[in-house]
């Protein structure tokens, strides 16, 4: 289920997946606060995929007013309807079939105009950003949430070269998105400047720290187990996409094969070790941590 937006790939079951302990609950009533997001009010998230921070957005309405879910691919938007009527949201969330820069909904029409890791996967964001604006309401607020992604923290304690090949990994992944797609990885800390850029006031940046440490026992053992399986099968199947597009933005960014291919080695016995013996993963103290910056901007007259 692959998706092209600006020439990135998405995939459904990998964006449910990489957002699942992306917030933790003690960071999502922050979150909303700091969109200021009200029951009984009209919200759009822009880019919204699979619907996950779409879902996210009308719970916090607690079932009162309405969140419209907009995106260019209807494969997405599919799973996204499907995902929330399991979850029991459907007369709260809509979803509609969209571009990011001439959304199919009027001027003013919402409170809130929201996105999530969209503006980064876009050559210029400015022009999603300006149809953000035109949706809002005079006094409601736009909202985005980017990441720092060029600035990621990998260690692991017992393998320092594994450490070492995933800081080179962050830096040719950043350069190598790009080259290949004019993406910005690193687009959260640049937004308040855009969002000036285009008219709005009382801008303001918050962050949200993503850490995620293999040992820690608030992640089910069988959601980390699967990560773990995930890179066993990516090895010993390597004809997947996403493999194949992954060694590609790797290369654009100047990472030489022969270390591509050391990383990827490693990542396997690790993964290996620890499928075959499960109790690994409550002494593994590997981690990764990243920040999420929120950047808001008032629309005023």
């Amino acid at each position: 289920m692959a998706a092209r937006r600006r020439g990135v790939r998405f995939n459904a079951s990998d964006l449910e997946r990489g957002r699942t302990y992306m917030w933790r609950k003690e960071f999502v009533s922050i979150l909303l606060h700091r969109l200021e997001i009200h029951p009984n009010q009209e919200v759009v998230d822009v880019g919204c995929g699979t619907g996950f921070f779409t879902r996210l957005v009308a719970k916090g309405m607690k079932g009162k007013g309405r969140v419209i879910g907009i995106d260019r691919n209807e494969r997405l938007l599919k799973v996204a309807r499907r995902l929330a009527e399991e979850q029991k949201l459907d007369g709260t969330i809509s979803f509609r079939q969209g571009n990011a820069e001439s959304m199919p909904l009027r001027d003013g029409s919402a409170d809130r105009v929201v996105c999530q890791t969209l503006l980064w996967t876009l050559k210029d964001p400015r022009p999603a950003i300006r149809d953000m604006v035109r949706v809002c309401k005079i006094g409601g607020l736009i909202g985005a949430v980017e990441g720092a992604f060029d600035r990621i923290i990998w260690y692991a304690p017992d393998d320092l070269r594994l450490t070492e090949l995933t800081h080179r990994w962050v830096d040719a992944y950043t350069k190598g998105y790009a080259k290949l797609y004019g993406s910005d990885r690193g687009i959260g800390y640049k937004l308040p400047a855009f969002f000036s850029e285009v008219g709005l006031n009382r801008i303001r940046l918050d962050g949200f720290p993503f850490v995620w440490l293999e040992s820690d026992d608030r992640i089910p053992v069988s959601f980390r187990l699967q990560e773990h399986h995930r890179v066993i099968h990516s090895h010993e199947h390597p004809s997947g996409k996403s493999r194949e597009e992954s060694e590609r933005i790797l290369r654009m960014g100047g990472m030489p094969a022969r270390e591509i291919e050391e990383m990827t080695i490693r990542l396997y016995e690790r993964s290996k070790g620890i499928v075959l013996n499960p109790k690994l993963l409550n002494r593994d103290f590997s981690m990764n941590a990243g920040l999420y910056l929120l950047t808001t901007g008032l629309k005023q007259e």
